[in-house]
């Protein structure tokens, strides 16, 4: 083969991401790492994902999210849904993501099998995902991003403005990289969808992979 040997990957998926993003903020100060083309100004640049995936780490940690944890996200593609993913790993804690064009059945189906403990969504979402939520006994927690001012929003929810102010985590937790990362679902093509636990490891080795 033309290519190198990989090394064997010895750390968890957010500690290779977190350094690479600190790496590109001090060389590229100001460089955006996401664009949101459908929003206006919508960009954050490589210190504000490491800077806000901390703070959501912080934020969880603080409410008792704890390793091993599910965090479920179902919302469309946007900027924030990969520092919460970042920000779940950093207190070692597993993410789930659901079609944000799921029905409450089959988002609460989800949640349910997935033991999911926090829910992340959006306004336009929310409506579906509470119903869901009203039948999944573990899911404690639920964050929305505002996408316009104008719809209120339950008393009983957090805004995502309030998780990426929080207090950063102090240390990020350092996981076996042969434990569960992300839990996506099958289609169900055969049968009823179904967890596939994906490590660290796995796909810590892609992102080498693509390095290479």
């Amino acid at each position: 083969s033309p290519f190198a040997r990989l090394p064997i990957v010895r750390e968890g998926l957010h500690e290779t991401l977190l350094r690479s993003i600190k790496e590109h903020a001090k060389r590229q100060q100001g460089r955006a790492a996401f664009i949101n083309v459908t929003h206006s100004g919508a960009t954050l640049t490589f210190e504000d994902v490491h800077k806000q995936s901390l703070s959501v780490a912080g934020f969880l940690q603080s409410i008792g999210f704890a390793p091993g944890d599910v965090a479920a996200a179902t919302l469309p593609n946007s900027n924030e849904w990969p520092v919460y993913c970042i920000g779940v790993w950093a207190c070692g804690g597993i993410v789930t993501l659901a079609s944000s064009a799921f029905t409450s059945y089959e988002l609460e189906k989800q949640l349910i099998n997935s033991s999911a403990s926090i829910v992340f969504t959006n306004d336009v979402n929310l409506e579906k995902t509470l119903f869901a939520v009203k039948n999944s006994p573990k899911v404690k927690t639920v964050i929305v991003l505002r996408t316009s001012d104008d719809a209120p929003l339950p008393s009983d929810v957090i805004e995502w403005t309030a998780v990426i102010a929080a207090p950063p985590i102090k240390t990020i937790v350092k996981v076996d990289p042969d434990t569960t990362a992300i839990l996506p679902y099958s289609s169900g093509t055969t049968g009823a969808p179904k967890g596939v636990m994906m490590s660290h490891r796995a796909f810590n080795t892609m992102i080498k992979q693509m390095m290479e």
